[in-house]
């Protein structure tokens, strides 16, 4: 799979979420390579909603990333905590620059 090949991603995705619908993190990057915007956002809603039973990495991670998506303001603030709590983990630095950025 070439890492621009968001069908098959998207694919692989769809697969996992069928075998396990309760995984948080599946779900969350099946909504990111969903086209339709619609459907995109009921599923990031539904990453959220899941995201309360994984792991503090996994939830940041998702709470991120859909604040990310939405341009929302309380990106930073998740950024920060998943940056301070995971500082080997690449996102949260990521979206905390993000923030910053979205804040000028």
């Amino acid at each position: 799979m070439d890492a621009t090949d968001e069908l098959a991603a998207y694919r692989l995705l769809s697969a996992a979420v069928a075998d396990d619908s309760t995984f948080a993190l599946a779900t969350y990057y099946w909504a990111v390579t969903t086209p339709n915007a619609e459907v995109a956002a009921e599923r990031m809603a539904r990453a959220v909603r899941l995201s309360a039973a994984a792991s503090d990495r996994e939830r940041l991670t998702i709470r991120a990333g859909v604040a990310f998506h939405l341009s929302a303001p309380e990106l930073g603030s998740i950024a920060e905590t998943l940056a301070t709590r995971y500082p080997d983990e690449v996102h949260g630095h990521f979206y905390r620059g993000t923030a910053f950025t979205m804040a000028e």
